[in-house]
């Protein structure tokens, strides 16, 4: 299990550096910034942004704040070279990671100068680690050459390697960019190794031994693409209003008059007849 991060109140001197931010929130160039494990005075911090970001640790503050261990002794230097330095030999892995297991595309650099490495020895740097032993590195070999590896559960795949003479006291700078599934390697700013592998899509950096003694000095990490781990805010579309057209009401049938009635004609009274007189009896 991983050793909790080192937490120290001390002034920092970790760089943080935020490139100009293709903002998606109308145009507003802003940047989100969280912390590493642990918060308050001594703990590092990464900014993040939807293009670019970068962070940077020379261990000029004295300590490994921000950073987590795993196996090996890990210290930073008490002279003025204030480098961090693994100091256990023996063929046991030693590891120190940092970031955020939600980083993808990114170019992690750090100098690397071995002290004693034996034959099976290496020193060097990890990317897209998602666990102790699961990540991809890039290594300075006792053997006399820079190996690219696919690390799998603490299984190692060569995914390639080209000869460098490694000297210990010498210092080394290494670059490994992940992208996509494309790895590089760098040596000295020139690029010496390249494959694909799909093995992770994230993870944090890190820093490793075994079998050797090294020291590690100026760390950065520059993002590229999908930032992370904090998601970039999307504006919300403005909604264009679209104007409804009423249907033009039809109009009612206009109801036919109705007629006036022909007025009854009033019927001619029929005249009362005049009674017939009745006769007056004559006397005979």
């Amino acid at each position: 299990m991983e050793d909790a991060p080192k937490k120290k109140a001390s002034r920092k001197r970790k760089v943080v550096l935020a490139a100009g931010m293709a903002a998606v929130v109308a145009g507003i160039g802003t940047a989100a910034t969280v912390s590493f494990a642990g918060t308050g005075a001594g703990t590092d911090a990464v900014t993040t942004a939807a293009n670019t970001a970068a962070f940077s640790d020379t261990f000029e503050d004295g300590d490994t704040a921000g950073w987590s261990k795993s196996g090996g002794t890990w210290a930073v230097a008490s002279d003025d070279s204030k480098v961090l330095r693994q100091s256990k030999s023996g063929a046991t892995p030693a590891r120190e990671f940092a970031g955020d297991t939600g980083w993808t595309d990114y170019t992690v650099t750090a100098t690397v100068e071995p002290i004693t490495i034996n034959a099976d020895g290496y020193a060097g740097i990890v990317a897209r680690s998602t666990s102790s032993t699961s990540f991809y590195r890039l290594a300075l070999a006792g053997t006399g050459k820079v190996r690219l590896e696919s690390v799998r559960s603490g299984t190692a795949t060569v995914l390639g390697e080209a000869a460098l003479t490694v000297s210990a006291g010498n210092a080394y700078t290494l670059g490994l960019t992940v992208s996509g599934s494309k790895l590089t390697g760098s040596v000295n700013g020139a690029s010496v190794l390249s494959a694909t592998a799909s093995s992770f899509g994230s993870g944090r950096i890190g820093l490793q031994t075994y079998d050797a003694t090294a020291q590690f000095d100026n760390v950065t990490v520059t993002t590229t693409g999908a930032a992370s781990p904090t998601a970039t805010a999307t504006a919300s579309p403005t909604a264009t209003a679209t104007a409804t057209t009423s249907p033009t009401a039809i109009p009612s049938a206009t109801a036919s008059p109705t007629p006036t009635p022909t007025p009854t004609p009033t019927p001619t009274p029929t005249p009362t007849p005049t009674p017939t007189p009745t006769p007056t009896p004559t006397k005979s």
